[in-house]
């Protein structure tokens, strides 16, 4: 039995920030990373679901990036495991989602810039993460989504679950500027899985908080 298991995109991504050039793995590797500095030893599943390339330009200047990518290069045939909290990436870019409906435990999901997200699959997901810029019906997804949904900024998140929404604002002092926030998104799903596996009493509050605080030690590194 796993604590979590992660679903979705095995990227490959070719990174130019300023000066430099890098290739890294993004997707699936941005949350092991991350659980790999809040937990290392968590008992984790990785089960790539398909391979992908993106080349990503970083703006340190706005605290952002932009990208082109091809997310589906390679699909790949997708096991499932037993596991308490079971996590898709990309959900609304996957081609290949028969397996949404057989996931055990709490199932969690989020998206990225890109195609609209299947309604029909949200009737499956628990929590649904999903940034300000990347969902265009959001009252859609809302009715459709079987739990939570959290739309998440660098300034905080809205949640809405049964009708309800309730805003959590980070302190100002956590917004990190000048900074590359490559697989932000990512770190800050896996704070929150972290937290809601370990029953945090604000999973919201702490995804914010060690999020920036992951953030400002890649950055301090670079």
């Amino acid at each position: 039995m796993f604590d979590i298991t992660l679903y979705g995109h095995l990227v490959v991504d070719t990174v130019y920030d300023t000066d430099t050039t890098v290739m890294e793995f993004g997707g699936i590797a941005n949350m092991r990373r991350a659980f790999d500095r809040l937990a290392p030893k968590l008992n984790l599943g990785l089960v790539p679901a398909v391979l992908g390339s993106a080349d990503i330009f970083i703006d340190r200047a706005t605290s952002s990036r932009s990208s082109r990518a091809n997310l589906n290069t390679v699909r790949l045939p997708v096991s499932i495991k037993p596991s308490r909290i079971s996590h898709v990436l990309y959900l609304n870019e996957l081609p290949n989602v028969d397996f949404v409906s057989q996931l055990p435990g709490i199932i969690t999901a989020d998206c990225c810039k890109g195609k609209p997200v299947d309604l029909d699959l949200l009737k499956y997901i628990d929590y649904l993460f999903v940034s300000d810029d990347e969902v265009a019906d959001l009252e859609s997804v809302k009715r459709a989504t079987k739990g939570t949904v959290i739309v998440h900024s660098p300034q905080g998140s809205r949640i809405f679950k049964d009708d309800k929404e309730t805003v959590y604002s980070i302190d100002p002092s956590l917004i990190i500027t000048n900074s590359n926030v490559l697989g932000a998104g990512d770190m800050f799903a896996a704070c929150f899985l972290f937290a809601l596996h370990n029953n945090f009493n604000n999973s919201i509050e702490y995804a914010h908080t060690k999020t920036a605080e992951l953030l400002r030690e890649i950055n301090e590194k670079i």
